[in-house]
């Protein structure tokens, strides 16, 4: 019985879909062509699909059977229907739509009987060519995806390997009453198949995570099923960074087939109008709309991202019924899933949010085998497709085995930025030196600070004019060239001549050498407006190469001084606020690192800036205001109020903090949107399990959660009770070496890779989750 309802559902499925299509053709309104009744007429009793115009009457049946006796039926019914519509109109259009391509002998007895036979792929080809349309749609890029192997915008499916892809659940605690949210894995398939379904589905990843190449994967299976008759939907897949300022549906639809070569371009915005295409938007992040930052609104990055999503907005809102649309962009883009949901139009509509994560250890292998890789990877490398196809086609993977990573993050990332550049002065046309090409990368990743994106455009302009800032001569045209190809850039698609960047971490890598460099005042950072915050890894790479210059904490305290003083008047220029904030956050990272848990300011007051994490968890802050800011994720401890810091007028989305009663004393007049305080090793130190695994969970999250890399074993102690607990450290730190959770260099600990996502489960289970290590540490 189920076989029967669930065919049944099949097949009225598939005569809806013939009805949409036959409006698109005959420029009906959506539900206009229905099935016609008569029933006075046992011969006929009911028609698939009635159409009546002004010249012509079409008449449709539409079956998934491809038996003769079927066939005749169906044509029998449409030929008495015919005897009946002429007495209404005399011109008649019989039609029998098929899933699947007749025989000979049913086509011939078709055309006997003066009726059109065709697929529905043929029937709506007479409007939207969906085989025409995946065939242009094949030959054009798909975002920064490229083959890993050639780097050609044409992708071997060879040499596809699927990232992890996991799906966000939101629970309600019972106990609590609180949403919690939990993930689960999922694939390629499953998302195809909630499309199919009409779901909505959101992929959200870092730059140069995957999502370009993820968005190719759904388009090609989805394109296969379309060539083998297993579903009548055309995969739609659009580069949103081709349509900066369009706000119109249509417009992008049509600037889209017209890129691609299709044509008429108008039949593809008939074609999605009806229901025939599932829409693929890849880089929401990546459409920008002319807005103008102000000081005096703190909100104004929000409003760009409204005003820049308009024409997304326009596509959910008049997208068909049951149509599902997927569409991807960066992960921190949005400040949280309702800001999402907002900017889309679909507050009342369910979308999963799904996250990109980087490969497992087993397909990175397999990954870089498939383009001709088989050395192990180092286990600071992400393994990030576009970063490790990068790696490959430059050959440097024997380069960077070669950097000792003991040394931490930030060591082995300045190292890996020298590598490249050498690599790149040495290439047989070179006109630029090592050293200069790290320093125009490392502006350029200031100036795209500047911009909605935070990845680019980075213009010709930019190139020559970076160049020119840093050496003092003008760029000739090899100079020019080789800007151009500037190594860990890449292309943007609309407009030519323009670059971004295509790898996250090169790029705070990058970010972090700028700033150190004009802090040490071996650079300038020229007159411009920074929107977007430094991120940890940044910073980690900005206080290693301050340290490795002999100078310490304070040097970014008295850059933080002058640049605050200089405020308070009128700004040394449009970056000074920014900058005063990425120089405390520096010299916090630096104190972490040399193991000093009280940090004078000196009065520094940092106004109106954009900060992504503060973690002032293990340290004792003085004399340190913050006005008008923005914070991301704000991290603290009852001992972090101890000193003399205040925060005034701030937006704050996350505070990650115990109850004090100093926090409003602290905070005054802020926006907190969210307190979690569960998320503090305070918390953990509540709850009702051993010493043992507190002493363990504080460690992991120290290490492994906490922004940054790398702690030292003495700051592991740091916000502990002076207990059992504290004493237990060096003996938990030992079971993590033996069972290859951390390394110890110098006495820091650094984090293995390939350990964080069982130490996500740990964190998550300590008690139920089964591990060696765990029944070790129950049992100290």
């Amino acid at each position: 019985m189920s076989d029967k309802k669930t065919e049944l559902e099949k097949n009225l499925r598939f005569e809806a879909d013939v009805r949409r299509v036959a409006e698109a053709i005959w420029g009906m309104r959506p539900g206009e062509c229905q099935p016609q009744h008569y029933t006075n007429n046992p011969k006929i009793r009911e028609l698939d699909g009635l159409i009546r115009l002004r010249d012509i009457t079409h008449l449709i049946m539409v079956t998934t059977s491809t038996k003769i006796k079927k066939v005749k039926e169906d044509i029998a019914k449409l030929n008495e229907a015919e005897k009946l519509e002429k007495d209404i109109q005399t011109t008649i259009s019989k039609w029998l739509i098929t899933e699947k391509q007749l025989d000979a002998e049913h086509i011939r007895y078709a055309k006997k009987n003066d009726v059109k036979a065709l697929t529905l792929e043929q029937f709506q080809a007479r409007f939207f060519n969906g085989t025409l349309y995946i065939t242009k749609r094949r030959n054009a890029p798909f975002g920064s995806a490229r083959d890993p192997l050639d780097e050609s915008k044409t992708i071997n499916p060879d040499r596809y390997e699927q990232l992890p892809i996991v799906i966000e659940e939101q629970n309600i605690s019972k106990s609590k009453n609180k949403p919690t949210t939990t993930t689960k894995d999922t694939t390629i398939d499953e998302i195809i198949l909630k499309l199919m379904e009409g779901e909505h589905v959101a992929l959200l990843a870092p730059f140069g995570a995957g999502k370009s190449i993820t968005t190719w994967k759904i388009f090609d299976t989805i394109a296969e099923k379309y060539h083998q008759q297993k579903t009548s939907k055309i995969p739609i897949a659009i580069n949103l960074r081709e349509h900066w300022k369009q706000d119109d549906f249509d417009e992008i639809l049509e600037r889209h087939a017209k890129r691609i070569g299709y044509s008429p371009k108008e039949d593809l915005v008939a074609g999605w109008r009806a229901g025939l295409g599932i829409l693929l938007l890849d880089g929401f992040d990546e459409v920008a709309s002319q807005s103008i930052v102000r000081q005096d609104d703190r909100h104004f990055m929000q409003e760009a991202r409204r005003n820049a999503l308009i024409g997304v907005k326009s596509i959910f809102a008049n997208a068909p019924d049951g149509l599902g649309i997927f569409i991807c962009g960066r992960d921190h883009y949005f400040d949280d899933p309702m800001e999402l949901k907002k900017n889309f139009g679909i507050i009342d509509r369910k979308i999963n949010i799904m996250r990109l994560g980087e490969f497992t250890e087993a397909k990175a292998t397999q990954f870089l085998h498939k383009i001709g890789v088989d050395k192990p990877l180092p286990d600071w490398l992400p393994r990030k497709p576009l970063l490790l196809s990068f790696i490959a086609s430059k050959n440097l993977l024997s380069e960077i085995l070669e950097i000792d990573q003991q040394h931490g993050y930030g060591y082995v990332w300045d190292q890996f930025i020298d590598r490249i550049c050498e690599r790149e002065s040495a290439l047989e046309k070179s006109e630029i030196d090592p050293q200069t090409i790290r320093r125009v990368m490392e502006l350029l990743s200031c100036i795209v600070r500047t911009t909605a994106t935070g990845t680019g455009p980075i213009t010709g302009n930019d190139l020559s004019t970076t160049f020119r800032n840093v050496t003092g001569q003008n760029a000739n045209d090899a100079v020019l060239a080789q800007l151009q190809r500037l190594p860990g850039l890449t292309e943007r698609d609309q407009t030519p001549g323009c670059r971004s960047f295509l790898d996250e971490d090169i790029m705070s890598a990058l970010q972090g050498g700028s700033i150190a460099r004009y802090i040490l005042g071996e650079e300038i950072i020229p007159d411009i407006q920074l929107i977007n915050p430094l991120n940890p890894n940044a910073i980690s790479v900005a206080a290693h190469i301050i340290t490795s210059s002999n100078n310490n904490h304070n040097i970014a305290i008295s850059k933080a001084e002058r640049l605050s003083k200089s405020t308070v008047k009128r700004p040394l220029h449009n970056a000074a606020p920014q900058i005063t904030a990425d120089c405390a956050q520096i010299a916090i990272e630096i104190c972490k690192q040399n193991d000093v848990d009280s940090i004078d300011f000196k009065g520094v007051n940092i106004s109106e800036a954009t900060i992504e994490t503060f973690n002032m968890e293990e340290f004792k802050i003085d004399n340190i205001t913050f006005s008008d800011c923005n914070f991301l994720q704000i991290i603290a401890n009852e001992f972090s109020f101890s000193g003399n810091i205040t925060f005034i007028d701030c937006e704050i989305d996350l505070l990650s903090a115990p109850y004090s009663s100093k926090i409003d004393s602290v905070f005054k007049n802020c926006n907190i949107h969210k307190k979690d305080q569960a998320a503090t090793n305070n918390a953990i130190l509540q709850l009702d399990i051993p010493n043992g695994l507190k002493a363990l969970l504080t460690i992991l999250r120290k290490i492994y959660l906490q922004p940054g890399s790398g702690r030292k074993l003495t700051a592991l102690k740091r916000g502990l009770p002076n207990n059992d607990i504290q004493t237990m450290i060096p003996k938990i730190v030992s079971l993590l070496q033996k069972h290859e959770f951390v390394t110890v260099h110098n006495k820091i600990a650094h984090p293995i890779r390939k350990r964080s996502s069982i130490v996500r489960e740990i964190v998550n289970a300590p008690l139920s989750f089964e591990h060696p290590l765990l029944n070790e540490v129950k049992n100290l």
